[in-house]
Order: C-alpha cells, then sequence, then structure tokens
C-alpha cells in the first residue's frame, strides 16, 4: 500500500506541474499568436490535465483514508473491537488480554 501511495503522489506531482505549463500556455497573449488548431490542442490538453490532476487527487485521498483503516483495524481488541494502543496488554473495555505476535 506504501508503494502504491507513493506511486499515486509522484503522478499526482507530475499532473500538477503540468497542468501548470499547460495554463502557461494557454494564457491570453499565447493563444493570440497560435493558428487555431495549435490553440484547440493546447485547450483540451489544459482541460484534460485538470481532469487528471482532480482524479489522481481523489484516488491519493482515498488511498490515505484506507490506510489509516489499515493501522487501525491493527490496533482494535479482537473481542469488542475497542481502538488500543500498541504497549495495551489488555483491552480497557472488556479485559481481553493481548498476546505479543511475533
Amino acid at each position: 500500500m506504501k508503494k502504491i501511495r507513493l506511486i499515486l503522489a509522484a503522478m499526482t506531482a507530475v499532473s500538477a506541474i503540468y497542468m501548470i505549463y499547460a495554463n502557461w500556455s494557454v494564457r491570453g497573449f499565447q493563444l493570440l499568436t497560435m493558428d487555431s488548431t495549435a490553440g484547440h490542442r493546447a485547450a483540451v490538453t489544459y482541460r484534460w490535465s485538470i481532469f487528471v490532476f482532480f482524479i489522481l487527487l481523489a484516488a491519493n485521498i482515498l488511498a490515505a483514508v484506507l490506510a489509516k483503516k489499515q493501522r487501525e483495524k491493527k490496533f482494535r481488541c479482537p473481542a469488542c473491537g475497542a481502538l488500543r494502543s500498541e504497549k495495551d496488554k489488555f483491552c480497557k473495555k472488556c479485559g481481553h488480554p493481548f498476546t505479543k505476535t511475533r
């Protein structure tokens, strides 16, 4: 999961940099000096770069939420489901003993 989140973060950063570049290439004076096909291509590319950036950003947020749930699941009491710390030997809610797994 950590590698996936790292790859998603890198792809999002690259997408953000490209989105900034595409925005820069579509600014007013640049479009006036381009021919119509190049201007259209730059505008469409800019719209798609925004779309891809927000999709990757949503995937990053989803991956972070899933990773947090996995971490929380690891530190729950198997008997009652209460949250516990890593150092607890017994559940504070039900008294279930925790054994160290190696």
